[in-house]
């Protein structure tokens, strides 16, 4: 008999959507070079919806060779009709505001890559 997974996904520690916030504020404050350093996550390692949908806006406008900030995700996300459920104009603001040092953009998306790993580990309940 094979495991499946359970129906709802764990929902991600607040410590860890803290991190998600310091991650994507980091990138949407100092752009394509700090993308560069979170190389690896996929939007699945996102534990908020939200931060999956801005998570996306940020590698399509790379994909397009755009320019990465607040403005233009947020372009994009209104563009898709998904500003609002990535939690609106203000919460993309305050992602920006809480960044505790956008230095540090590589152990945050090693972090969320860990914390990844361990959502998927308990939803198949290993």
């Amino acid at each position: 008999m094979t495991a499946s997974p359970s129906t709802a996904a764990p929902e991600p520690s607040p410590v860890v959507l803290e991190v998600e916030k310091s991650l994507l504020g980091s990138i949407l404050i100092c752009g394509r070079g700090w993308l560069a350093k979170a190389d690896g996550l996929d939007r699945r390692d996102f534990g908020y919806e939200p931060h999956r949908l801005i998570w996306d806006a940020i590698c399509e406008l790379d994909a397009d060779g755009e320019g990465i900030d607040l403005v233009t995700v947020m372009y994009r996300l209104e563009r898709k009709g998904t500003l609002d459920r990535a939690g609106g104009a203000g919460y993309e603001s305050s992602l920006v505001d809480r960044v505790p040092d956008v230095e540090n953009v590589a152990a945050y998306a090693r972090i969320i890559r860990e914390a990844s790993l361990m959502r998927r580990r308990r939803a198949w309940g290993t």
